[in-house]
């Protein structure tokens, strides 16, 4: 097991392979979509219309469903 420091890329890490790239260009996208979130007032994500809609109905879906099993007892 390697253990990489907070200031280390995950190329550090030669028995990743190819795949320490595509994590290390991961990691710094995410560190820019944190700063963003944090740098607008509006509460919560906004979420883009057609394919982000989907991932926002897949999540509501199992939520009603409990809703309305809570609903019964």
């Amino acid at each position: 097991m390697r253990l990489l420091g907070p200031d280390q890329n995950w190329n550090d890490a030669p028995e990743l392979g190819s795949s320490a790239m595509v994590a290390d260009q991961d990691t710094d996208n995410l560190m820019r979509i944190h700063k963003g979130l944090r740098a607008t007032r509006k509460p919560g994500v906004t979420l883009a219309r057609y394919q982000e809609s989907r991932i926002r109905h897949f999540h509501a879906t199992p939520d009603a469903y409990m809703a309305a099993g809570s609903n019964k007892a």
